[in-house]
């Protein structure tokens, strides 16, 4: 009795596992099962340029046989590694902006959401030190700090009239006072 009911048990949690197989599996067509994968080759660095030296082949012991004799195979050597040219850098855009919200004050703040810093009325402007689409590091009454890009007017400016003393700074600087 004790047997039977063990089966019993063992039965239903397989039947079980099972069904929830069946009904948990996702349906996908048979051609994404044949379809080759693509390789996916992995961006090389644009500063850095790694010539590749092709590795010396290993000689293979050659196996015995009593049927054929051994023979000799000669490799070309392999042709090095082509390196693809250093990829151009993004030439830097300068920015002038205005604050254009429609609320009266916009925000400045610690660190992107971070503390409010203070207020400045629609119409202050500054220069974006480091663009980005939702917060932008900025310069504005002498301080680094951040902004919403959306509450901005941009303007393209020339590298001469941006700050020399604004071009060199990053992320790292914000919260420092600059005097222009």
């Amino acid at each position: 009795m004790r047997q039977l009911l063990m089966t019993l048990i063992v039965l239903f949690l397989a039947s079980g596992a099972i069904m929830g197989f069946l009904f948990f599996r996702q349906e996908a067509p048979m051609a994404d099962y044949t379809e080759p994968i693509a390789a996916v080759e992995p961006e090389e660095p644009a500063e850095e340029t790694i010539e590749e030296v092709p590795e010396e082949p290993q000689e293979e012991p050659a196996e015995e046989s009593a049927e054929e004799p051994a023979q000799e195979t000669q490799e070309e050597p392999e042709e090095p590694a082509q390196t693809k040219p250093a990829k151009k850098k993004k030439k830097r855009k300068y920015y002038r902006f205005s604050v254009g919200t429609q609320r009266d004050n916009q925000n400045v703040r610690s660190e992107p959401n971070g503390r409010i810093l203070y207020n400045v009325p629609k119409g202050s402007s500054g220069y974006i030190v480091v663009f980005d689409d939702e917060w932008s590091l900025v310069e504005i009454k002498g301080d680094i700090a951040y902004m919403a890009t959306r509450y901005l007017q941009l303007e393209e400016i020339s590298k001469s009239e941006f700050p020399k003393k604004l071009r060199k700074l990053t992320t790292a600087d914000a919260g420092k006072k600059v005097s222009l």
